[in-house]
């Protein structure tokens, strides 16, 4: 490796920021390689193993991500330079880059003060990949950031941040955001790493009846007249592959909301679990899928200990 320092698991988080060692000594390495000629950056190029592309890669996330909350033009040159050193090849995806580079677009547009001829100089000799997506979408005309990668701008407790979009109707009476805050803090709280916050989303409502095998005719019904959702996403520190959605949902009246609540309560399948509890017109609904054969983290009653602060988090975004 090139690079010296790595990135820990939360660097990739869009929904807060997260300060990382790493950034300076990456930082300082790409402004290295911008202030040099063409035959030294090909040279250096050609050093960089996978696993240093890898971390430039999130570095031109994380400063894109931070140039937006700064408002800094250097940061948003940063992270072009960044992109300009990554490969298609290294990085083994093609969407992983076409989405960090609309982000890396974003920030161009959002801030400013950057001569489109230095990042056209600075992308000649890119990989092709890296090129076309840069065309494609450094100026927005045909786009925008929620098309080319999946999340929208807000502002937030934690300042302004990215969160996932599902482009579902989202026009929420109360502050779905600030609820879903509340929870992703209390699983951090329990040894769970919070990935992602998504708005627009949609529960989709699992909901049988006492004999386990009639549909709940009435609270899929309820379910149906949502009107907002959001999704915290988490998965447990060093532990197996079973992510934990906490949905945070707003439905028309109180009734439909402890209806949705009661159907999806103390649930127990063998591929997943979930509680779920009500207060006033919002109902959150806490899920874990199983992955292949790993062992179960949680069980039914040990998800317990989430429903005082599920009904918390609802009470004090009302």
């Amino acid at each position: 490796m090139v690079l010296s320092v790595e990135y820990g698991p939360r660097a990739q988080d869009l929904w807060r920021w997260v300060d990382e060692q790493a950034d300076e000594a990456i930082g300082e390495f790409v402004a290295r390689f911008a202030s040099v000629d063409s035959a030294a950056r090909e040279a250096t190029r050609a050093t960089l193993t996978r696993k240093d592309q890898g971390e430039l890669l999130v570095y031109a996330n994380r400063s894109a991500f931070a140039a937006v909350r700064r408002e800094d033009p250097a940061l948003a040159r940063s992270a072009i330079t960044a992109m300009s050193l990554v490969t298609e090849a290294a990085i083994g995806d093609d969407r992983v880059i076409w989405t960090v580079v609309g982000i890396v677009c974003y920030s161009y547009r959002r801030v400013g003060g950057i001569d489109r001829a230095d990042i056209e100089t600075l992308l000649t000799q890119a990989d092709g990949t890296v090129q076309q997506a840069f065309e494609s979408m450094l100026d927005g005309e045909s786009s925008g950031l929620l098309f080319d990668s999946g999340v929208r701008e807000v502002t937030t407790r934690a300042g302004r941040v990215f969160l996932h979009d599902d482009e579902r109707p989202y026009a929420p009476g109360v502050d779905l955001i600030e609820i879903a805050y509340i929870i992703a803090g209390d699983l951090e709280a329990d040894g769970y790493h919070v990935e992602s916050i998504t708005v627009a989303d949609e529960l989709m409502l699992y909901a049988f009846d006492d004999e386990g095998d009639h549909v709940d005719l009435a609270a899929v019904e309820a379910a149906r007249r949502q009107t907002a959702a959001v999704r915290v996403e988490s998965i447990m520190d060093s532990g197996p592959y079973q992510p934990l959605s906490v949905y945070v949902v707003e439905l028309p009246n109180d009734r439909d909301a402890a209806i949705v609540a009661a159907a999806a309560d103390r649930r127990d399948w063998p591929d997943e679990i979930q509680i779920a509890v009500a207060a006033g017109p919002i109902c959150a609904v806490v899920r874990i899928d199983f992955r292949d054969d790993e062992p179960f983290v949680e069980n039914v009653d040990g998800l317990e200990r989430f429903r005082p602060g599920l009904l918390a988090a609802i009470r004090a975004g009302d």
